[in-house]
């Protein structure tokens, strides 16, 4: 067990694999500070018979969000401790379903309590599309959002009870199987294949014959009802090409606050874990970089496929 201060930090802690997802008030307080500097003018630089809003006001609402950073910040780190330390949690085991930043977490127990185990996961990153999100009594916008799903507990304990934890394995991790062939009236032509490597790693082969085409592309696209990602996995011109694609992620232990959840960060990919789920859709794309015309497109489907199969 690493070594670790007297007085461990968050930061510290997501060194060794375990990272707090949610708003710990933090980054409420830090966006509060930024866009009240309007509010702190009116309320601490202008003379006070301009003054809208008493310092005192403005003092109090700082002091109340530091407050309750201090707050969710221990919450976490009690939580740590306990698993680090190997003592018994009383946990509800279930799956664990996050979309962010559009609402809450929804769990759906499937078990008692129960040790904490491992599973599969799918991890779905998109970008563009302005959502709002609220911080306590205050909204902002944010760009993007996040699909989350996995196995995991819901934390019963008095000291940090609603709290959700998932241990990330990535040999617990999926891999997906595909094959398209494709040709255009030009005379271009060739195929694509996908097919497992190992858990969440995709080994990719592309034959070309180009005519008009310059390039072929190869994407995976995850497709939700929320947004949608794609992962570029190869990119070649004329003759065979191969690549492995590794999307498994990192192991990891991912302790969730409160909403709203910003899962950015936690993965270096923008697609990961590709386990199967109801609302989940994987597509092998291929697309031909056409110089004078429209690019054209082909898709199939993908299927997961278990690791070890």
């Amino acid at each position: 067990m690493a070594k670790l201060s007297r007085r461990p930090s968050l930061f510290e802690y997501e060194q060794l694999g375990y990272y707090v997802v949610g708003n710990l008030g933090l980054g409420a307080l830090i966006y509060v500070l930024l866009r009240a500097v309007p509010v702190f003018i009116i309320a601490v630089v202008l003379p006070y018979s301009y003054q809208l809003v008493p310092p005192a006001l403005w003092v109090v609402a700082l002091a109340y969000l530091t407050w309750r950073y201090w707050q969710e910040e221990n919450k976490a780190i009690m939580l740590i401790q306990m698993l680090r330390s190997g003592a018994k949690v009383s946990v509800m085991s279930g799956v664990l379903k996050v979309v962010a930043p559009h609402g809450p977490v929804e769990f759906e127990p499937w078990g008692s309590e129960d040790e904490v185990k491992p599973g599969a996961y799918v991890y779905v990153e998109w970008e563009g599309g302005k959502v709002g999100v609220e911080v306590g009594p205050f909204e902002y916008r944010k760009e993007g959002g996040a699909y989350f799903q996995a196995w995991g507990y819901k934390v019963l304990e008095p000291c940090c009870e609603g709290v959700y934890v998932v241990k990330i394995d990535p040999l617990k991790a999926y891999s997906l199987s595909a094959q398209l062939s494709f040709s255009t009236e030009w005379g271009d032509s060739g195929r694509v294949a996908v097919r497992p490597a190992g858990p969440g790693v995709l080994e990719v082969e592309a034959e070309a014959w180009l005519v008009k085409a310059r390039s072929v592309k190869v994407d995976l696209v995850a497709r939700t009802e929320y947004g949608s990602a794609a992962v570029r996995l190869l990119e070649a011109r004329e003759g065979a090409s191969r690549a492995r694609v590794d999307l498994g992620g990192g192991p990891s232990t991912l302790i969730f606050l409160k909403p709203p959840y910003d899962l950015r960060g936690v993965f270096p990919q923008g697609v990961a874990g590709l386990a199967p789920a109801p609302d989940v859709e994987y597509v092998l794309k291929v697309t031909l970089d056409m110089p004078t015309a429209r690019d054209v497109v082909f898709e199939t489907k993908a299927v997961p496929t278990p690791p070890g199969s």
